[in-house]
């Protein structure tokens, strides 16, 4: 008997290790309003092995759980500290990058639409600092 689970985007129900029909209508209404520059550095070469990197560095987990939770959750997304369109130069240092679960990646950009963008910042910026010195990486 198949194992099924909920999109969540949609909440239809989808095999596990499936994607759901609506994944590529939403990135495709996504990236008509989003920045070309950025779109193209997302889709480069660089950006693809640094986020391998950093998933390997944080061995896969999303930091914020380890760090608040003490959860090992599995991470999904690499996630900007400091917003790419505003922090440009600062788009592949690593220090200000973070490993992210799904939900947790669209709980912080909520929070940042909303209004909480250094709060933001500074919970991330505590999560890298603390997992740094728990753990240690060069």
């Amino acid at each position: 008997m198949p194992i099924y689970k909920r999109c969540p985007l949609c909440g239809k129900r989808i095999p596990e290790g499936s994607k759901c029909d609506c994944v590529p209508k939403r990135y495709k209404e996504y990236d008509r309003t989003r920045d070309k520059e950025i779109q193209g550095f997302y889709r480069g070469g660089e950006w693809r092995r640094l986020s391998r990197f950093m998933a390997m560095r944080y061995q896969g987990l999303d930091v914020y759980e380890l760090i608040h939770n003490n959860a090992r959750v599995l991470g999904e997304a690499i996630h900007h500290i400091y917003p790419v369109d505003e922090y440009w130069d600062m788009r592949f240092d690593t220090e200000c990058l973070i490993m992210l679960s799904e939900s947790n990646h669209r709980k912080f950009h909520a929070m940042m639409k909303a209004g909480k963008k250094q709060q933001v910042i500074e919970t991330l910026s505590y999560c890298v600092a603390e997992y740094k010195r728990r753990y240690g990486y060069e």
